[in-house]
């Protein structure tokens, strides 16, 4: 949540526990590549994000800030739409479908929320949704069953002599 709000507000998240570069990185030490280890606000550029958790999780991400076309040919929209998100807790939950109401006339926003609402029920047991454009406040968070985790048999391929 804390980058979603940094970056709404113009402003690259810090890396939290940065304090400094590695000796062996010549463009680190030359100043060619900059650690975020404050709140930057954004000015353009690129920004890479690493991942590399104990868990298995080895990502890496490059951003950059969305393009804002203007489209003064779209009309409004007319219909309601669903929003929906997913969180750990309900207030995570609650916060998202929030945010997505304040910036419901973002599109590729409430597209992306959407988006992120798909994950599996064991990893984000809460669903929630609410509609936008609508003229009455229609807003509801649920804990829903989580689905199991599937359970793995790997063989090797070596007969046991047993």
């Amino acid at each position: 949540m804390q980058v979603l709000l940094s970056l709404e507000q113009g402003l690259w998240a810090p890396n939290l526990h940065f304090k400094c570069p590695n000796p062996d990185i010549p463009a680190l030490i030359d100043g060619r590549v900059q650690v975020v280890d404050r709140p930057i606000p954004i000015r353009g550029g690129i920004v890479g994000i690493n991942s590399f958790g104990f868990g298995g999780s080895n990502v890496h991400v490059i951003l950059r800030p969305a393009e804002k076309h203007s489209d003064t040919n779209a009309s409004p929209r007319m219909v309601p739409r669903v929003l929906q998100a997913c969180g750990r807790t309900e207030a995570a939950v609650r916060a998202v479908l929030q945010k997505g109401k304040k910036h419901s006339s973002d599109e590729n926003f409430l597209s992306l929320l959407n988006e992120v609402s798909g994950v599996p029920t064991a990893s984000m047991p809460y669903r929630g949704y609410a509609l936008i454009g609508s003229p009455s406040d229609v807003l509801e968070v649920q804990q829903v069953q989580a689905t199991a985790r599937p359970l793995w048999y790997i063989c090797s391929g070596e007969p046991s002599n047993k």
